[in-house]
């Protein structure tokens, strides 16, 4: 938990957010509720390899679109050092 920004924290916790410091959120075509985050990563490659869907990588950081569980298993992960939220999201 000490990975992700207090915000990530609740919801991970399964509290509820409210804006402004609310992470954004993307709604997948099949209604599943993502959140936009940034990761700091030591290796993407691993990352990916366990299953966490990166989107872009720019040197140590990645942008993602990550449920819930998704987010606690990468936070998890030792090629993981922290997790934030990122800009704006929109439906998918």
């Amino acid at each position: 938990m000490k990975k992700l920004t207090p915000s990530l924290q609740r919801i991970v916790r399964g509290e509820e957010v409210q804006s402004p410091t609310a992470p954004p959120t993307a709604t997948t075509s099949d209604g599943t509720t993502v959140y936009l985050v940034v990761l700091r990563v030591k290796d993407a490659d691993a990352v990916r390899q366990a299953g966490i869907p990166l989107n872009s990588v720019q040197g140590s950081m990645a942008t993602a679109r990550l449920t819930v569980e998704q987010i606690r298993r990468a936070a998890a992960l030792e090629s993981v050092s922290r997790i934030e939220p990122s800009g704006r999201a929109q439906s998918m």
